[in-house]
């Protein structure tokens, strides 16, 4: 079965419905449209690679476009420092206070 390799609106399409479901970095998003195009250039009789280069860079120009967007933000995924606990808040304060003359 020989398939057209996926266009740029088909990589388009494919990267809205992978957003839709799952959180994404460039990264991510990026690997999984290369995966796809690698699925098609297996299933094709002569996937060509010509063809199989030109929808990879299709793939990286959807992904860029769709940063460009806000639509994938890798910042989103920084994790923030994590509060003091109270045991750790404690543990400071303690020694503070008896440094500072209290008992």
């Amino acid at each position: 079965m020989d398939t057209p390799p996926p266009d740029d609106a088909a990589l388009h399409e494919a990267a809205l419905a992978y957003l839709a479901r799952f959180a994404a970095t460039e990264a991510t998003l990026t690997r999984t449209l290369l995966r796809r195009i690698d699925r098609w250039a297996r299933r094709s009789d002569s996937p060509g690679a010509a063809a199989q280069a030109a929808a990879g860079a299709a793939a990286r120009g959807v992904v860029a476009r769709l940063v460009a967007a806000g639509a994938v933000d890798d910042h989103g995924f920084i994790v923030p420092p994590r509060p003091l606990t109270h045991a750790a808040l404690m543990a400071r304060a303690v020694p503070a206070a008896e440094a500072a003359g209290g008992s």
